[in-house]
């Protein structure tokens, strides 16, 4: 009977067991799954008795909502000749996408005609560019000079610049100013200017001289 009993007491002591486990392991965070139909139901939305937008104004008043907390980062472009818009965007930390799903969609007659559009080139402002590089360097730290402008190269989704210069910040040695032209079909807003500085990106000086 004792031995009965001690081994029903193992057993429920090993199911309690598994059950804390299981427990535990509810209370771990996970990304939020978003859809594209989901993201571009919310940019309809948005864009109810909008039309004959530029591809720059398209972009910029998406860059301007708050509501889609889902986004990071917005790029605008035209399809073919059409008055059609395919819109690509970058999620923001604590969003996945759904599997099969694009980051990608297309936004019909929301263009002004590519006649009256094509001599125009796109203004963009340093500050969304910065907004693109540090969404691109999440996660990312103690890189060096060498590593942060490949990963700068690397990249395909900031299509406004065209080059990149990347040098370690005078005042501090982890911080990097990044210098950048831009792509044909691209000027900057009045007053910018072609660089910027990303913190605590870098490996530090000593680190560095390791290596």
């Amino acid at each position: 009977m004792k031995k009965l009993l001690g081994l029903l007491a193992a057993t429920g002591l090993v199911a309690s067991t598994g059950s804390a486990v299981v427990a535990c392991g509810e209370d771990e965070k996970t990304d939020i799954t978003v859809t594209t139909e989901s993201i571009k139901g919310k940019v309809d939305a948005l864009l109810t008795d909008e039309e004959d937008l530029t591809v720059a104004e398209l972009e910029a008043l998406l860059d301007a909502d708050e509501t889609i907390v889902e986004v990071a980062t917005w790029t605008v472009s035209r399809v073919g000749t059409t008055t059609n818009a395919t819109i690509g965007f970058a999620l923001a930390e604590g969003y996945e996408l759904a599997d099969g799903d694009t980051l990608s969609f297309t936004v019909t007659e929301i263009l002004v005609s590519d006649e009256e559009d094509e001599d125009e080139e796109i203004t963009v402002t340093t500050a969304s560019i910065k907004d693109k590089v540090d969404a691109l360097l999440t996660d990312k730290e103690d890189l060096t000079t060498v590593e942060l402008k490949a990963l700068l190269d690397a990249d395909e989704t900031i299509v406004e610049v065209d080059t990149w210069t990347v040098t370690k910040n005078d005042a501090t040695d982890t911080s990097a100013d990044i210098a950048f032209t831009l792509a044909t079909g691209y000027k900057l807003a009045d007053g910018d200017t072609l660089s910027f500085t990303v913190t605590e990106i870098l490996v530090s000086d000593e680190e560095d001289l390791k290596v």
